[in-house]
């Protein structure tokens, strides 16, 4: 399964707006097998040790650490997760 990071949805409706039904068509055969993960509210506290030896920043420590805790690959256009060598990330 896979964590794919918000800024890539963002990054194809800002820059390419001639795409747009081509985006619509992804999102609706994504959406039908979309789950929603997100953080326990005891894995919070662990935002800023990740933080403070990753140097992510929070919304990149997030994905980090939803990554980890589901088992999932992170799907990322953000070049902040390069030094990341303890998770499975899948650059476009």
């Amino acid at each position: 399964m896979y964590l794919i990071d918000t800024n890539v949805f963002l990054e194809v409706l800002l820059t390419q707006e001639q795409k747009r039904r081509f985006f619509q068509k992804f999102v609706g055969d994504i959406f039908p097998n979309l789950e929603i993960v997100t953080l326990s509210k005891w894995s919070y506290e662990g935002l800023v040790e990740i933080k403070k030896k990753s140097g992510l920043d929070f919304d990149d420590a997030y994905q980090y650490k939803i990554s980890k805790e589901h088992d999932l690959k992170l799907v990322t256009m953000d070049t902040d997760f390069e030094e990341i060598t303890d998770l499975d990330v899948i650059f476009l």
